[in-house]
């Protein structure tokens, strides 16, 4: 479960990009402004994001992916069932994610 501490620093990375992107010349003063203000919004966002959907960071699901891929690799064929099982995990986490996911992924 996401901390609320967790979801400060979302909203805050989110709000410092947007205002980034969006208004790239305004004084730092203005920027700040925006920020909070888009903190607002955030900070009330993404609890409602996280209880309706799930949200997992592309880091975690990467190195979960490469652990399932690493141990169905290293698995020889005298042991189906566990090759199986790793292959299920690799296929879940393929269907459940963008193959984007794990282009860069290293094993």
């Amino acid at each position: 479960m996401i901390t609320n501490d967790e979801i400060a620093k979302l909203a805050r990375e989110y709000a410092e990009e947007y205002t980034r992107k969006q208004y790239p010349n305004a004084p730092s003063h203005i920027r700040e402004r925006i920020i909070e203000g888009r903190l607002e919004h955030m900070e009330d966002f993404i609890p409602w994001l996280l209880r309706t959907h799930c949200i997992v960071s592309k880091e975690k699901v990467n190195e979960e992916y490469e652990t399932s891929k690493h141990y169905f690799e290293a698995t020889d064929s005298s042991n189906p069932t566990q090759k199986q099982y790793f292959y299920g995990r690799m296929t879940v986490f393929e269907s459940l994610f963008d193959a984007e996911t794990f282009k860069n992924s290293e094993a």
